[in-house]
């Protein structure tokens, strides 16, 4: 047993001393990736378990000072490696169909390789986004993507610098340092409070921008499985295969998410657009007051105008008609006559609600309601039971209101 061990030691050492970058051997957590794997598995064990059960019986933290600075200190610093990675060589001298790994001691290759190791460390800084989430009770936030990209970057970065540290790979890198710009200004804005939402306006954006990322990392890495510049194939289709897996992930993140509220937005705007197009053409209430004013006014003008009542009207009528059955059959509304609409009219000739006026002919035949003691003259009545279906003859009606939300209609011979 003890051979094996010395067999595997002697290979990892090999491996290590034979592909391993010399110029990185003796920076910080270089010599071995165990500590790196120790402080993801001590991570994941925070805030998946330790962490929440700490918090299980506490009240959320309220961090907001803490978060504004935390987030513009990634703010600067994921732009600051945005434009390294520019400086040292993707802005001019780098290849994007295909671009080796320097691996000299000149300024410029030395410029890049640093860049990485830092890139290495960003990656471990973003493990407080996952310990605020625990320390504020926003579990909801700590979600399979969440801890499968912040657990599997430490590592992979880490890679990148020991093996790789320059060459094609260091494009996601650009890519994500762009991305980390607009994420964590969009979290350092959202602690500042509410008076900043207007600023935020873009947080729609955020996820699909990611999706980008992912596809344009995809496209990227697929150049490099084609074209032969010395850059190894295999780190090329890992590439591939990492950001296919994250671009699912956040594609279903953003179905989930973002679909959902757009759809319960969708259907908001439609129930509110619905509500005002009521408003407009007037309010049925169900104590009898259909399409009409408190006063007594039928949608008409404060003028005191009763003619502009028929538009609204004919619109409502079916409406209106289900919610006099409705009430009817519940004993809150006593029916009078069933008469349906006339086909045409035209309302009282003066138009006006007061002596010598009156209400329109449809408020008298449905029940809507009426001013008290106001009768229609022979020919109104005699022209509405003409043109009601099953009703003939001739006939003086008049209207009798027992209160302001209660009309009987008699017709007496």
């Amino acid at each position: 047993m003890a051979a094996l061990v010395r067999v595997v030691e002697d290979r990892y050492h090999g491996i290590m001393d034979a592909l391993g970058d010399p110029r990185v051997a003796d920076w910080p957590l270089m010599d071995s990736p165990f500590p790196t794997l120790a402080m993801v598995v001590v991570y994941l064990l925070s805030v998946v378990i330790i962490g929440p059960s700490i918090m299980a019986n506490r009240k959320p933290f309220s961090l907001n000072k803490i978060l504004v600075v935390y987030n513009a200190f990634q703010v600067l610093y994921s732009a600051i490696m945005f434009y390294e990675h520019l400086m040292s060589g993707w802005f001019m001298d780098y290849s994007y169909s295909c671009q080796p790994v320097d691996y000299s001691n000149s300024q410029v290759a030395m410029r890049m390789a640093n860049l990485c190791w830092w890139y290495y460390i960003s990656k471990l800084t973003e493990f407080t986004d996952t310990i605020f989430f625990v320390l504020r009770k926003k579990d909801n936030q700590i979600s399979l993507l969440h801890l499968y990209h912040h657990s599997l970057t430490p590592i992979e970065t880490w890679i990148c610098v020991k093996f790789l540290a320059g060459g094609h790979g260091t494009f996601s890198n650009l890519v994500n340092n762009a991305v980390h710009v607009m994420l964590y200004a969009y979290y350092m804005l959202s602690a500042m409070g509410p008076q900043y939402a207007k600023y935020i306006w873009w947080k729609k954006y955020l996820t699909k921008t990611q999706l980008a990322q992912f596809v344009m990392v995809f496209v990227h890495s697929l150049q490099a499985i084609y074209f032969d510049c010395g850059y190894p194939k295999f780190i090329a289709a890992l590439l591939l295969v990492h950001s296919t897996i994250f671009f699912a992930l956040f594609y279903d993140f953003y179905l989930t998410a973002y679909r959902t509220n757009e759809r319960r937005a969708a259907e908001k705007l439609r129930a509110a657009a619905a509500a005002k197009a009521l408003a407009a053409n007037g309010t049925t209430h169900v104590n009898g007051h259909a399409n009409g004013h408190a006063n007594g006014h039928a949608n008409g003008h404060a003028n005191g105008h009763a003619n502009g009542a028929l538009t609204t009207a004919l619109q409502l009528w079916a409406i209106y008609q289900q919610q006099l059955t409705h009430l009817h059959h519940h004993g809150l509304y006593q029916r009078p006559v069933q008469l349906p609409l006339p086909r045409a009219w035209r309302g009282p000739e003066s138009g006006q609600v007061g002596p010598g006026g009156g209400w329109s002919r449809f408020q008298a035949y449905d029940g809507l309601p009426a001013r008290q003691g106001q009768a229609l003259s022979r020919a109104q009545c005699a022209q509405g039971q003409a043109e009601a279906e099953g009703l003939r003859g001739r006939s003086r009606c008049r209207r009798e209101s027992q209160s302001r939300h209660d009309l009987n209609l008699k017709c007496d011979d």
